[in-house]
C-alpha cells in the first residue's frame, strides 16, 4: 500500500507532536515533586523547632530548681 505525500507528512506531524508531549507532563512531575520537597523541608524545620523548644524548655527547668535548693 502506497501513501500519498500528504499521508506521510500528517504521519510526521503525529509522531513529532508525541515527542513533544512528554516534557509538558514532566513540567506537572516536576512541580509536584517541588511540592513535596518543599513539604518535606517543613516538616523538618518545625522537628528541630520543637526539639529547640524542649531542650530550652528542659534547660529553663533545671535553671528554677538550682535557683529553688539555693
Amino acid at each position: 500500500m502506497m501513501r500519498s505525500a500528504n499521508e506521510k507528512s500528517i504521519v510526521d506531524m503525529d509522531t513529532i507532536s508525541c515527542i513533544q508531549a512528554p516534557p509538558v507532563r514532566k513540567g506537572k512531575k516536576k512541580q509536584a515533586k517541588d511540592e513535596v520537597d518543599h513539604l518535606k523541608q517543613a516538616e523538618k524545620k518545625k522537628r528541630r523547632l520543637e526539639e529547640a523548644l524542649a531542650t530550652y524548655v528542659a534547660i529553663r527547668s533545671e535553671l528554677e530548681k538550682k535557683k529553688q535548693k539555693k
